[in-house]
């Protein structure tokens, strides 16, 4: 999914963010554009290149133009390329029914209120600058912050990096 915010010195950025369904374990990238370039970066260089290998099986995005969708519903060669290449699925929503991709908008109203809100009024001179501090609260909120997700407290785990990389303590 995507948002938008403005950012002081930088105006409007948009933020790619992705979540994985059973963990909650997720990810968070600020780009400068709202372009389907982004989305290609974001899946295989901030995500893929990220995670074990093959452990993204399949990805669930809106119809939106900056995951590369036209007007009737056809797929741009650049994504559709790329999550063939790491044999990864690409569904996408029904028109008009955000909920149905809830991870990632709950993800969204996370990041929001615990790290936007409290950096609407500080000034940013680069947008390397704001995603050092997005990379540090994602890694708190992945590694640190205690999930209390219905799937993840049933299966013993209290933050979503124990589910995702499976770190069960012995």
């Amino acid at each position: 999914d995507t948002f938008w915010v403005n950012i002081k010195n930088l105006g409007k950025i948009w933020q790619w963010t992705a979540c994985d369904s059973y963990s909650s374990y997720g990810w968070a990238k600020v780009y400068l554009n709202r372009y389907c370039d982004n989305t290609v970066d974001f899946l295989e260089n901030h995500i893929v290149k990220n995670t074990p290998h093959e452990k993204i099986k399949r990805i669930l995005t809106d119809r939106g133009c900056e995951f590369c969708y036209t007007h009737n519903g056809s797929s741009n060669y650049l994504l559709e390329t790329v999550c063939q290449r790491h044999n990864i699925i690409h569904s996408v929503t029904k028109p008009a029914h955000p909920w149905t991709n809830g991870y990632a908008e709950r993800l969204n109203q996370t990041i929001w209120q615990e790290f936007y809100l409290s950096r609407l009024s500080k000034p940013f001179n680069s947008l390397q600058e704001l995603q050092k501090e997005l990379d540090e609260f994602m890694r708190y909120y992945n590694f640190k912050r205690i999930h209390t997700g219905y799937k993840l407290t049933e299966a013993g785990f209290k933050y979503p990096a124990e589910a995702f990389f499976d770190l069960r303590e012995s």
